[in-house]
């Protein structure tokens, strides 16, 4: 099955979603209307390695993984994310992974590819393992490693709906429609200085790290991928499914009409 793809400059892109926001428009930022969504982690964390700290970020997400053992989703896909900073101004590693196996956008793009999963990625809505997206969206998420990604899950909810007075999984609205309230999902976000307990420690000691394994042929630092598709993306520019872009240029038309 061959997908038709179109190719936009990071410019382009940026218009395209800031047409998308003035049609849709903004809602004021309070306890009913805000959603607390920070799409990906890594940016945020990656903003305080670039100010020299490390940054530590814990994100919960509306019910979509059954805890080790279980059917019934507890937890969202829930997000764990780190950035080290360098020493020069820019992060030298960025971990940003949920603690599913995959993210559950992954079984969206599936569905819309006609493609079956990967055994271990879902369970249907009956608790069944399944190779079908579309069964999978109405089931559940498996967590990434059984208990221990679920342990990881179950940690981060304490830390971002818990501990941050959001919404738990359990109880927040579907990120995917309009149903219900807003899903008040939360973040916790921590800043260290390094140089304050390690000292110059902190420098030589990450050094040392990344070379034992970037040494290594295959292996590579986490966020070595984001850094590489950058420089690839300000060459060559973004390409997605035309459907997609279609599909966006006709919700902004459909908004600016309402």
């Amino acid at each position: 099955m061959t997908i038709k793809t179109i190719t936009l400059t990071p410019e382009e892109v940026h218009a395209l979603a800031f047409s998308a926001l003035l049609a849709c428009g903004t809602s004021r930022p309070n306890a009913e209307s805000v959603a607390r969504s920070v799409t990906a982690s890594g940016y945020h964390v990656e903003a305080l390695a670039r100010r020299g700290l490390l940054g530590m970020g814990f994100t919960n997400a509306p019910a979509s993984m059954a805890p080790h053992g279980g059917k019934a989703a507890v937890f969202g896909t829930n997000p764990l994310a780190l950035a080290a900073p360098d020493g020069h101004g820019r992060a030298l590693l960025i971990v940003d992974q949920s603690s599913s196996v995959v993210a559950k956008s992954e079984l969206a793009v599936y569905a819309a590819a006609g493609k079956r999963i990967p055994k271990g990625w879902a369970l249907d809505a009956a608790g069944k393992p399944t190779t079908d997206p579309e069964e999978g969206l109405k089931g559940t998420m498996l967590p990434s490693g059984g208990y221990k990604g679920a342990g990881i899950a179950l940690m981060v909810e304490v830390m971002a709906a818990a501990a941050a007075g959001a919404s738990l999984a359990v109880d927040a609205s579907s990120f995917a429609d309009n149903q219900g309230p807003s899903p008040r999902t939360g973040q916790f976000f921590i800043a260290v200085n390094p140089r304050h307990f390690g000292g110059r420690r902190y420098d030589e000691n990450m050094r040392r790290l990344a070379d034992a394994v970037n040494a290594q042929p295959g292996a590579r630092l986490p966020g070595a991928g984001r850094f590489a598709s950058r420089k690839r993306i300000a060459a060559g520019g973004i390409t997605f499914p035309l459907l997609l872009h279609r599909r966006i240029l006709s919700l902004i038309q459909s908004a600016e009409e309402e």
